[in-house]
């Protein structure tokens, strides 16, 4: 799919890997929408970089909310009329043992990780559907895969999202594509600063979306075998 002139929202854009992926878009050409649940500051700075390329606007935006989303497909609609693509990348990760984790900690993983992202789809579907071609892409996770002490809950959120993903990939017309890209370790405050460049993450998002991997619907995206 190409990109230029064309509509894509990004959750979670006010830092790490949404914030370069709102970026990298603006620079390839697409209109971007920079969504953000509390760093107002952090979107501010992102709109401002994507602005010296092209339009975007920022939104305040609360996964978890279904009226939040629904206002954000309102907002969407009003300013552009459509959406191209959609980048579910919000997410959220508390690292111990589980004996340890409250249940407000496992349940805010699973709203936000798994439910936003289904949700998210869900209420921009019929917007997505008009277009002749469109793109949904879910941040998932090489956790996706594997397991390590810590992430006895996040990780099954990124399993759970890989499995949404292929699931929908069949439901969905063939005009729109879904896929999960899967960074490892980043270098972003849920990375403890350690790991692979976000820049290099976004960029294989971009490429995703413009369909440069050549992959079916439902595929996944292991960042990994990319850099």
């Amino acid at each position: 799919m190409k990109l230029k002139n064309n509509v894509v929202l990004v959750t979670g854009a006010s830092t790490g890997i949404g914030k370069s992926t709102a970026f990298a878009l603006a620079k390839a050409g697409a209109k971007v929408v920079i969504t953000y649940n509390s760093s107002r500051w952090g979107a501010i700075a992102a709109q401002k970089e994507c602005a010296k390329f092209g339009h975007a606007e920022i939104l305040k935006l609360n996964v978890t909310s279904d009226s939040s989303i629904k206002n954000a497909v309102k907002f969407v609609q009003r300013k552009f009329g459509k959406l191209d693509a959609l980048v579910n990348n919000a997410g959220v990760g508390y690292f111990a043992h589980f004996d340890i984790l409250r249940r407000k900690e496992i349940e805010e993983m699973f709203g936000v990780n798994v439910i936003g992202t289904m949700m998210m789809s869900k209420h921009f579907l019929p917007m997505l559907k008009q277009q002749k071609e469109s793109v949904i892409v879910n941040i998932a996770s090489m956790a996706g895969y594997h397991v390590w002490e810590d992430g006895s809950v996040y990780c099954p959120t990124k399993w759970a999202v890989r499995a949404f993903t292929k699931a929908l990939a069949i439901e969905l017309p063939k005009r729109i594509k879904i896929y999960n890209v899967n960074p490892d370790r980043t270098k972003t405050s849920m990375g403890g600063w350690q790991g692979d460049d976000p820049n290099d993450v976004a960029e294989i998002v971009v490429n995703t979306i413009k369909g440069t991997y050549s992959k079916r619907s439902g595929a996944d995206i292991d960042v990994p075998n990319y850099l």
